[in-house]
């Protein structure tokens, strides 16, 4: 029973926090695309900061998740 609990929440966990990342990274790479390079570098270096920083938070909870699912 613990143990169908804990499969439960890693499913749910790992929807709930990968699933957000996931469409923000979408609509950055959208957003992206749909800058002119040579007249908003600011804005697209923001993105790509952005973009960088989503890729972290999606490999931080990948792991952690990995990490519950050993026990």
């Amino acid at each position: 029973m613990a143990e169908l609990r804990k499969e439960d929440f890693l499913a749910i966990a790992s929807h709930e926090l990968k699933t957000p990342l996931t469409t923000i990274k979408g609509y950055l790479q959208m957003a992206k695309k749909s800058v002119d390079g040579k007249t908003n570098d600011e804005l697209l270096g923001y993105l790509n900061k952005m973009d960088k920083s989503i890729h972290r938070l999606s490999g931080v909870v990948t792991e952690l998740l990995n990490l519950s699912s050993i026990d």
